[in-house]
C-alpha cells in the first residue's frame, strides 16, 4: 500500500505543481493583455486629443503656403502696374486684390501661429519654421518670375519657359517641406511619441 499512496501523493505533488505554473503562465498572460489594452487605451485617447490640432495644423499649413504664394504674386503684378503707371482703375483693382490677398493671408497666418502654439511635439515646430524660411527666401524669387512673366517681351521666348519651370521647381522646394511635415502630422497621429 506504501507504493500506491507513495503514487498517489506523487500525482498529487505533480498536478498541484502543474497547477501552479499554469495559474503563473495565465497571471503573466492576463497581465500582458491588460497592459497592451492600457497602452493601446492611451495611444487612442493621446491620437483623439491630436486630431482637435494636428488636422487643422495640416490644412492650416496648405492654406498659408497657397496664400503666401499669392500674395507675392499679387505684389509683383502691382510693383509692375506702378512703374508702367497704369491707368487709375487697373492699379486700383490691383491694390484692392493685393490688400484682399494680404488680409487672407494674414488671418491664415495668425490661424497657423495659435495652431503651432498648441504643439508638443519640438521636430513638427521646427519643420514648419524650416518651411517658413524656405518661404521668406523664396518670396523675391516668385516676385521676380511674376514680373518677368508678366512683361510683354518675354512672351513665347525659350528664357520664358525656362523662367517657368525654375518657377515649377521653387513651388515643388516649397511642397517638400510641406510634405515633410505632413509626414511627421501623419505619425504623431498614427501614435507615435512627442519629443
Amino acid at each position: 500500500m506504501s507504493d500506491i499512496v507513495l503514487g498517489a501523493l506523487i500525482g498529487a505533488g505533480a498536478t498541484a505543481l502543474g497547477s501552479i505554473i499554469i495559474g503563473i503562465i495565465n497571471y503573466r498572460n492576463s497581465k500582458l493583455r491588460i497592459n497592451v489594452r492600457r497602452d493601446e487605451a492611451r495611444i487612442d485617447r493621446l491620437i483623439r486629443v491630436r486630431e482637435n490640432v494636428l488636422i487643422p495644423l495640416r490644412e492650416a499649413l496648405s492654406k498659408w503656403l497657397e496664400v503666401s504664394k499669392q500674395s507675392e504674386q499679387k505684389l509683383a503684378q502691382f510693383e509692375i502696374a506702378s512703374k508702367k503707371k497704369a491707368d487709375t482703375p487697373s492699379l486700383a483693382e490691383i491694390m484692392k486684390d493685393l490688400a484682399e490677398s494680404w488680409d487672407k493671408g494674414t488671418q491664415i497666418s495668425i490661424e497657423l501661429a495659435i495652431l503651432q502654439g498648441q504643439l508638443s511635439d519640438s521636430t513638427l515646430n521646427q519643420l514648419i519654421e524650416d518651411a517658413k524660411t524656405a518661404f521668406n527666401a523664396a518670396g523675391p524669387q516668385i516676385r521676380q518670375i511674376t514680373r518677368f512673366a508678366n512683361d510683354p517681351q518675354n512672351l513665347g521666348t525659350e528664357l520664358l519657359k525656362n523662367t517657368l519651370a525654375k518657377y515649377d521647381s521653387l513651388t515643388n522646394n516649397l511642397r517638400g517641406y510641406l510634405l515633410t511635415a505632413n509626414k511627421r502630422i501623419e505619425e504623431l497621429l498614427a501614435g507615435e511619441p512627442s519629443n
